[in-house]
């Protein structure tokens, strides 16, 4: 039978610009699964709808990235082995 690694993403067809960002949504190995969670960068907590996105290269084009990586999740043989998710906070604005 041997080993077989799957991955699957999502599509950000909501940013600006082409080609859409794309983030990895899991990767399957023999028995093991491991989730990726995503939130909408913000700028700050109070203001949930103003985001904080980053503008990259693809080398043709610009592609902006509108989420960030919240919580990574493993599981094997479908019993939770892991699980980890940050917390971030706004620095205050510099003047």
């Amino acid at each position: 039978m041997g080993n077989k690694v799957v991955y699957s993403y999502w599509t950000d067809e909501g940013s600006s610009g082409k080609p859409y960002t794309v983030y990895p949504a899991s990767i399957d190995y023999n028995c093991t699964h491991v989730s990726f969670y995503y939130e909408k960068r913000s700028l700050d907590e109070e203001y949930p709808d103003t985001t904080d996105t980053l503008i990259t290269a693809t080398g043709n084009e610009f592609s902006t990235i509108r989420y960030r990586l919240k919580t990574i999740d493993v599981t094997v043989d479908g019993h939770r082995a892991w699980r980890n998710s940050s917390t971030t906070t706004s620095a205050p604005a510099s003047r």
